[in-house]
Order: structure tokens, then sequence, then C-alpha cells
């Protein structure tokens, strides 16, 4: 079935926009814009509405009326004399009764009602629910935003402790190598002086020798 809009409408039925806005208002019917949608139901709302503006019938039945009509009578006496005046007075009323259109108008101005509140909870019901969903969806990326960063500091910091362990062994490393070099040099000093006395001695020997 295609779909309608105000526009449409008014052009189907020769009426402008506003105009036929207009009267859809004084309907009952919620559309304020060229582009909003008719449903059927809505449609039949605003033909009926359109035939009661003009005095027809809708669907065969026409108003009916009841007149009632009521006449009393009374007597009025001058105060001096024995002179008597009758006096009618005639009372009309006229009821209309509700005609089987009006009961249908009303019957779908009540279905329409209810269709746009249930439209309405849906689109309420899928916004929350799309709500949901997006909350959802940011707290599973924030969830795993964070682990990924206290899983990279971990491991920065084990690179760091592994970094600070080898520069401690370098450095317990290093003072064994000056101490055997320190100890090198003692024993070669030594040496040094021991030489130096015993070449003395030797020399002495020599001159002591016969020419």
């Amino acid at each position: 079935m295609t779909v309608q809009t105000v526009k449409i409408l008014s052009e189907l039925v020769n009426t402008p926009v506003e105009k036929l806005l207009a009267q859809m208002k004084d309907a009952g019917l919620p559309h304020s814009s060229a582009d909003q949608e008719v449903s059927d139901v809505e449609k039949q709302i605003l033909l009926n509405y359109l035939k009661r503006q003009h005095g027809e019938s809708t669907e065969g039945e026409g108003e009916q009326r009841i007149t009632l009509q009521r006449r009393t009578k009374s007597t009025l006496s001058s105060g001096a004399g024995s002179k008597t005046v009758n006096v009618a007075v005639k009372k009309k009323r006229t009821y209309v009764k509700r005609t089987d259109a009006d009961d249908e108008l009303k019957r779908q101005q009540e279905m329409l009602a209810e269709q746009r509140a249930a439209e309405e909870q849906a689109r309420i019901e899928a916004e929350k629910a799309r709500e949901e969903a997006a909350k959802l969806e940011a707290e599973q990326a924030a969830k795993a935003k964070a682990e990924a960063e206290e899983k990279a500091r971990k491991e920065a910091e084990r690179l760091k402790q592994e970094r600070e362990a080898a520069e401690r062994a370098a450095q317990q490393t290093e003072p064994n190598d000056s101490d055997m070099g320190a100890d090198k040099l003692v024993d070669n000093s030594k040496e040094t002086k021991t030489n130096r006395k015993v070449s003395p001695a030797a020399g002495e020997g020599k001159s002591n020798s016969p020419a």
C-alpha cells in the first residue's frame, strides 16, 4: 500500500496544504507538517469531519432530533374588577440524539489515540534499548582499554626490574676486577724494591775480589 503524506493528500483533494492541515487539526488529528504520513483511519476521521461540517450524514445515518413542546395555561385577574385574562405559554425544546456516525468517529479517534500511544511507547523503548547498547559498548571498550594499559604497565615494570637487576650485577662485578689490578700493582712494586736491594750487594762482591 502506498504511503500518503499530507502533501500528497492535499494534491489528491485539490486543497492547499495549509488549509488541509487546519482541517485536520479541527478534526482532532495531530498533523502539523506536510511531510507527515496519513493513515487510512486518519483519512476516515477527516472525511467524517468534513461531511459533518457540510451538513452531510455519514454512513447513511442522519441526526435524530426529538422536539418536545409544552403548553401551559394560566389565568390573570385584575385587582379591581372581576375580569380575567387567560394566558397560554408555549415552551419548545429540541433534543439531538447521537448518531452512529458520531459513535464511529469517537471510536476511530480512540483507536488513533491508542495507536499513537503504542507508537510512542515503541519509540521510547527502542531509544532506551539503543542507549543501553551504546552504554554497554562504551563500558566494554573502557574495560578493554584499562586491561591493555594495565598489561602494558606490568610489562614495563618487569623490563625495568630486569634492567635494574642487570645493572646491579654489573656493578658488583667491576670492583673485583679493580682489586685484582691493585694487587698486581702491589706485587710488582715489591719485586722492584727487592731487585733494587739485591743489585748493590752484587756490586760490592765484585769490588772486594782480588785484583
